[in-house]
């Protein structure tokens, strides 16, 4: 059984991969980016904090172009 997808946005729904796959993939690289790619902190913005750390994360771990 796969593990569940953590949820990092509680109001929206927003879950770590939505996340990781936005940068990755879409090349998304601030929060207001995440924001406008998943609606990740359009809520209450309190994942906000968490949204930057994913994106520290995930950024250096791109494989793909920014521009791809």
């Amino acid at each position: 059984m796969a593990a569940k997808d953590r949820i990092v946005c509680p109001c929206l729904k927003v879950t770590e991969s939505q996340i990781r796959y936005a940068v990755l993939f879409r090349g998304v690289q601030t929060i207001s980016d995440i924001c406008d790619s998943t609606d990740a902190g359009n809520g209450c913005m309190g994942c906000h904090e968490e949204i930057a750390a994913l994106l520290r994360r995930y950024a250096r771990s791109a494989t793909v172009p920014v521009n791809a």
